[in-house]
C-alpha cells in the first residue's frame, strides 16, 4: 500500500490511472462541532477509476479534525480489507496523519492508538510498502 496526501480541489479532478491490477481508496471525515456529528465516507476504485464500493457513516461524537481523519484512513483500510480489495493505494488530506504514519513517529500524537492499529493492519497485510 502507499500512503499519500491529496489536496482538495473545487475546480479540477486529478485522478491518475493506477497499476492494472491496484485498487485506491478515498477517505474523507468531516466535524459538525455545533451540532455533535462526525461524519466518514470511503470510496474504492479499481485501476481505470471505477467505483467498486463505497460507504459512509455519520456517528454522534465529538474530536478534533485531525482525530476524525485519523479515524478515516483506519475505516479505509478495515473496509478494503472486509472487501477482499488489494494491493491499494489509500488517499487522504490528513496530510499529518500520513506522515505520522510514513515516518512511524506518532506514538506520543493525540492520535497514537488510532495510528498504531494503522501500523498493526498494514503489517498484518504482509508485503505492503507505507
Amino acid at each position: 500500500m502507499n500512503l499519500t496526501s491529496g489536496k482538495r480541489s473545487s475546480v479540477e479532478n486529478n485522478w491518475r490511472p493506477l497499476v492494472t491490477d491496484m485498487y485506491k481508496i478515498n477517505c474523507d471525515a468531516m466535524v459538525d462541532e455545533s451540532n455533535g456529528i462526525i461524519g466518514f465516507g470511503i470510496v474504492i476504485r479499481d485501476y481505470t477509476g471505477f467505483v467498486l464500493v463505497s460507504c459512509s457513516q455519520k456517528i454522534v461524537a465529538t474530536c478534533t479534525a485531525q482525530v476524525a481523519e485519523t479515524v478515516a484512513i483506519y475505516r479505509g483500510i478495515e473496509f478494503a480489507k472486509d472487501c477482499g480489495l488489494g494491493p491499494y493505494v489509500l488517499e487522504s488530506d490528513a496530510a499529518v496523519a500520513v506522515k505520522w504514519i510514513n515516518e512511524r513517529s506518532y506514538f506520543n500524537s493525540a492520535c497514537g492508538v488510532i495510528l498504531f492499529n494503522i501500523s498493526k493492519l498494514i503489517s498484518e497485510q504482509g508485503g505492503i510498502s507505507i
